[in-house]
């Protein structure tokens, strides 16, 4: 199987959720401080849908694209970018996620979007490295 038809669509996913995430890090959590308390909730419904029907194909796609060449063209870059992706993963579920549930319902606002803000960095640097892993040679 020709491996290089399926590189032409890494790259830009890649690049497309190394962008996402530090556009939500410098300016989507951060704009989160200034949407009043008593607008928050019914913004935040809509943000998450939102987000949801634009980054979840993305998100699929590159799942699909970085375990495919994970375990049918292993080498250690691809295990490197799996590794980097199951991090961004249970970084987004185990750390992301529940805060924004505390932010559904109303729980612990402020606390929530300062630490949203601060762990996301996390996931910013990851999928970063995701990116920046496809000018590797190996």
């Amino acid at each position: 199987m020709e491996l290089s038809i399926f590189r032409v669509f890494i790259i830009p996913i890649d690049f497309f959720m190394c962008l996402f995430l530090w556009i939500v890090q410098l300016i989507i959590y951060p704009s989160f401080k200034y949407i009043k308390d008593s607008q928050f909730n019914k913004w935040h419904l809509k943000y998450m849908r939102t987000v949801g029907i634009l980054i979840g194909p993305i998100m699929l796609a590159q799942i699909i694209l970085i375990v495919f060449f994970a375990f049918f063209n292993s080498n250690t870059i691809h295990l490197l970018r799996f590794i980097l992706l199951l991090v961004s993963w249970a970084l987004t579920l185990l750390v992301s996620v529940p805060l924004h549930r505390k932010l559904e319902r109303g729980l612990s606002i402020e606390s929530s979007k300062d630490s949203l803000i601060q762990t996301n960095w996390y996931r910013t640097i990851t999928w970063s490295l995701i990116f920046l892993s496809n000018f590797i040679n190996n």
